[in-house]
């Protein structure tokens, strides 16, 4: 939801009303109005791009004979970066976006950990060679695995023997080494329970926002609010088609709200809600986004 900054601060006492004082509140409508437009057109453009990369893989797995979550997705890191191709307009792109295959039962497990120690790390090492990175297929774990303790005192352990797992299979920006290839991200509460609501809806999930930092390189923290964004993939087009993996995507509000306006138009604020009783308030001026904190910041000046 948004609000406009009136110069006029007797006009908004007065809910617009007309009085003495010369006001241009027709003039900030018109640019909340534009803002919003703007900002659900780039949120719509993001939710169908992703639809599209998820049909796409769909139709790649069908066409190959290929069975989820034996699955790897070609050209994955040119695919990711069309993702993030963005005219002055359109911010929406993604921190990162990472393929996670959907490994159900104990048979599953066995099948893919046997595909994924043939296919993961060359496929890694492609994206690095198309990134510029020095080719590393080295530390790679054949297995499923979680991280037992914390910093120098961690260790990884073989995920347990139930399922459903979310191995994490290739990602961008691209790993620099093959290390991280399977880690299990069944491990976040979130992602067992978007998985849950899409087994049951097969439509894309956002989650609530939270802190992101240890998902992030230090190069790609941000101090704005970020929530991950889980397109589903389907194992085929049939009506009982299971998801057979997904697409997660980090995304930094921010991307939302900057490059909107030109330089020098008034103050607008954007109160952001959502379903999980969280709200958060940026202030845009012309074409910069800044985050003013959780809650209802806005103000009359």
């Amino acid at each position: 939801r948004l609000r406009s900054r009136c110069k006029n601060p007797r006009c908004i006492r007065t809910n617009h009303q007309q009085d003495s004082t010369p006001c241009s509140c027709s003039q900030f409508r018109s640019v909340v109005s534009e803002v919003d437009a703007v900002i659900n057109q780039n949120a719509d453009n993001m939710i169908r791009a992703f639809r599209q990369f998820s049909v796409a893989v769909t139709s790649y797995a069908v066409k190959t004979d290929s069975t989820f979550p034996m699955v790897t997705i070609p050209d994955f890191e040119r695919r990711v970066d069309a993702l993030k191709t963005k005219d002055k307009h359109d911010t929406s792109g993604p921190i990162s976006v990472t393929f996670l295959p959907v490994v159900r039962d104990m048979n599953e497990r066995i099948l893919y950990e046997q595909y994924a120690f043939l296919n993961a790390p060359e496929a890694n090492k492609e994206s690095q060679i198309v990134t510029g990175m020095e080719p590393n297929t080295g530390e790679y774990v054949p297995f499923i695995f979680q991280f037992v303790g914390e910093g120098d005192n961690s260790t990884i352990l073989p995920s347990g023997p139930d399922g459903p797992w979310i191995p994490l299979y290739q990602t961008s920006p691209t790993l620099p080494s093959a290390f991280f290839i399977n880690w299990d991200t069944a491990v976040y509460p979130w992602n067992m329970r978007d998985l849950m609501v899409m087994d049951e809806t097969k439509s894309a999930v956002m989650t609530e926002i939270f802190d992101l930092t240890s998902l992030l390189s230090e190069e790609d923290q941000t101090n704005h609010p970020t929530s991950v964004f889980n397109e589903p993939i389907m194992t085929n087009f049939s009506t009982n088609a299971k998801v057979g993996g997904m697409l997660q995507a980090i995304l930094s509000w921010d991307i939302f709200f900057k490059n909107l306006l030109p330089d020098g138009t008034p103050s607008v604020y954007a109160v952001v809600r959502n379903t999980c009783n969280q709200s958060f308030t940026y202030e845009i001026i012309g074409s910069e986004a800044f985050y003013l904190g959780e809650g209802n910041l806005y103000r009359f000046s």
